[in-house]
């Protein structure tokens, strides 16, 4: 919400609705067991249809989460004039094409921010993606003499990197060991770090100076 306000002085006395997804949010939230997990396995499956039902989980679709954005939108018009735009942001048009798809003169304009391929996009394969992402990234600095210089020749960055990884997950990683017990490293605490560093073009000094 901060964000949204930043973006749209109050002076244009604009009204803002920020929408959660069913089974996510203030709605009823879809978790994989009592201890409110969100650990996707064939247990948590289990969990859900034991719980919801296959018909009940049905109501949780995006099919549904469009007709619960038209609801909120009639709801808001009979109230009020004024034109109506709805802005999506990643998984956010994937449902904005859903919904204009089923209600396609609802509203006066549609805004589709990063947009994420219906057929393509997956989040099973993020991790995928972000590899490679990752190696290239990896390549450019061993290519590069400004980048390369700083690590050993028999080690190029991408085999460093993977070094380091394997040796955090025996426990191995010396320099971890000796001067950073403290802060509990982990590989995937690294991966993570580095993620987040090449994820967004807002991070470019970050991993220049990685």
């Amino acid at each position: 919400m901060e964000n949204a306000a930043q973006l749209i002085p109050a002076a244009l006395a604009i009204i803002i609705i920020l929408p959660d997804h069913r089974g996510t949010g203030l709605p009823t939230v879809l978790v994989c067991d009592d201890q409110d997990s969100q650990n996707i396995s064939p247990d948590c499956i289990t969990y859900f249809i034991s719980k919801w039902g296959v018909t009940g989980l049905h109501q949780f679709s995006m099919t549904v989460a469009a007709h619960d954005l038209a609801i909120q939108i009639q709801s808001y018009q009979a109230e009020y004039s004024g034109r109506v735009s709805v802005y999506g942001v990643s998984y956010g048009t994937q449902w904005l094409d859903r919904f204009l798809q089923i209600y396609p003169t609802l509203v006066q304009s549609a805004v589709m921010d990063g947009v994420v391929n219906p057929l393509l996009g997956s989040v099973s394969r993020y991790d995928i993606w972000a590899s490679a992402v990752g190696s290239q990234f990896l390549t450019y600095c061993q290519i590069q003499v400004e980048c390369n210089q700083y690590f050993p020749i028999d080690q190029p960055p991408p085999i460093l990197l993977f070094n380091i990884l394997t040796q955090l997950d025996a426990s191995k990683q010396k320099c971890v060991n000796n001067y950073f017990s403290q802060y509990q490293i982990t590989s995937d605490k690294v991966r993570a770090l580095f993620f987040a560093m090449i994820q967004s073009a807002e991070q470019y000094m970050d991993r220049t100076i990685l």
